[in-house]
C-alpha cells in the first residue's frame, strides 16, 4: 500500500512496509534457537582476543587480519551454503539466502499445471522474474569484496611471517596464507558441474540434442532487456553482449566469484567466435584450468608483480581481481588490454 511507514526489524537495520515480508526476515535471519544481536555479551574465540558476534552459530572459528592488524573478521554463513563472510556483510548476505528461498517457493507455487519449471539453462518467453526476489535484491546495499571464499570448519593456523610485498588477508581472504585448498574441495572443481542432455523440439519440427551445464545460463540477456523495456521506470539500462552466459557457483562450493566472473568473459568470446576463441575449445574452462593460465602468465614476465602480491594462487583459494583478468587477456592477445 502507497505511503505505509516502513516496519524496522527489531534485531538490525532492516525495514520494509510489508509486515508478513519482515515477519520471514526475522524467522529466516534471527532463528529462536540462536542469540539476538540486540544483547551484547562478550565471548571470547579460540583466535586470539576476536569476539564471536551475537549472532554468531556453529564452532567454525572467525578469521582475523592479525597481520594487518586490522579488525576485519570472517565468519561462516550459518546457513550452511559454504561462505566465509565479514560480519558487516552477513545481514545481506542472510537475505539474498532469504530472497531466494521465497522466489523457489513461489516458482513452485506457479507450477499448478505439472509443467517443467527450469531452473537453469535457456530462458523461455513466458517465465517471469519473482517480484519478491526484485523487491529484496533492491534493498542491498553491501557491497561484495572481490571473491568471496568457500569455507570448510578449520582450525586455528600458526601465524606466518609475510613476504615482502605480499598482501593479507584483508586483500586475499581468510585463506591467504592457506598452502592448498582441501581435498574435498578440489575434487568437486575437478568433477565441475553436472550436465545434462536431451532431446528438443525447434520451432521449425526439428529435434536437436541439446547439453545444459548446471550452473550456466544462456540467453539471460536479451530476458533482462525486455523486462527493462516493458518497466516504466527504466529510463536508461547498460547490458553485455547477449553472448554471454550467466555463469554461478555451484552448491558448496562458496565463492570462486572473481572466477566465475572470467568465465563469463570467456563464454562472449566462445559464444561470438571473437578474437582467442582458439584457446577456448570445447566448454568453459574450469577454475583449475584458469589458475594455470594466470600463473602461465606470470611464468612469461606479464605483470609478474601478481605472484608475488598473491604468493601464488594454484590449487588456493585466495581472492583475485581484476588483475588477473589481463593476465587471461595478455595469454589471448601478447598484449596489454585497453
Amino acid at each position: 500500500m502507497d505511503g505505509a511507514e516502513p516496519l524496522s526489524c527489531p534485531f538490525c537495520d532492516f525495514t520494509d512496509t510489508d509486515a508478513d515480508f519482515l515477519t520471514q526476515h526475522v524467522e529466516f535471519c534471527h532463528p529462536e534457537n540462536s542469540a539476538s544481536p540486540a544483547l551484547e555479551t562478550e565471548e571470547d574465540t579460540n583466535i586470539g582476543s576476536s569476539r564471536k558476534p551475537e549472532w554468531w552459530c556453529g564452532d567454525t572459528p572467525l578469521y582475523t587480519d592479525e597481520d594487518a592488524g586490522t579488525d576485519i573478521k570472517y565468519i561462516d554463513c550459518p546457513t550452511g551454503c559454504g561462505e566465509a563472510v565479514t560480519e558487516d556483510q552477513l545481514m545481506s548476505h542472510l537475505d539474498l539466502h532469504l530472497a531466494e528461498g521465497l522466489a523457489l517457493e513461489e516458482i513452485i507455487g506457479s507450477d499448478t499445471k505439472g509443467t517443467d519449471m527450469k531452473l537453469s539453462g535457456d530462458i523461455e518467453e513466458d517465465e517471469i522474474l519473482s517480484p519478491t526476489l526484485s523487491k529484496v535484491l533492491g534493498k542491498q546495499d553491501g557491497k561484495r569484496q572481490r571473491d568471496a571464499p568457500v569455507n570448510a570448519k578449520a582450525t586455528k593456523q600458526k601465524k606466518k611471517t609475510r613476504r615482502a610485498g605480499q598482501l593479507g588477508i584483508t586483500e586475499l581472504g581468510p585463506y591467504a596464507r592457506e598452502p592448498k585448498m582441501p581435498s574435498w574441495l578440489r575434487k568437486v572443481l575437478e568433477d565441475g558441474p553436472a550436465i545434462t542432455r536431451e532431446n528438443k523440439i525447434f520451432p521449425d519440427g526439428t529435434i536437436h540434442k541439446v547439453e545444459t551445464v548446471s550452473n550456466e545460463t544462456s540467453n539471460l540477456i536479451p530476458f533482462i532487456a525486455r523486462l527493462c523495456q516493458q518497466d516504466s521506470s527504466v529510463e536508461q539500462a547498460y547490458l553485455c553482449s547477449a553472448n554471454v552466459r550467466h555463469i554461478f557457483k555451484m552448491p558448496k562450493e562458496g565463492g570462486f566469484c572473481g572466477y566465475r566472473n572470467i568465465q563469463m568473459l570467456v563464454s562472449y568470446i566462445q559464444d561470438s567466435n571473437s578474437t582467442g576463441c582458439e584457446h577456448f575449445p570445447g566448454r568453459t574452462p574450469s577454475i583449475l584450468r584458469l589458475q594455470d593460465m594466470i600463473e602461465q602468465a606470470w611464468d612469461n614476465g606479464f605483470n609478474t608483480h601478481g605472484r608475488t602480491e598473491t604468493g601464488g594462487i594454484k590449487g588456493t583459494r585466495k581472492y583475485i581481481g581484476t588483475s588477473e583478468v589481463k593476465y587471461i587477456s595478455y595469454k589471448l592477445w601478447r598484449h596489454r588490454p585497453y
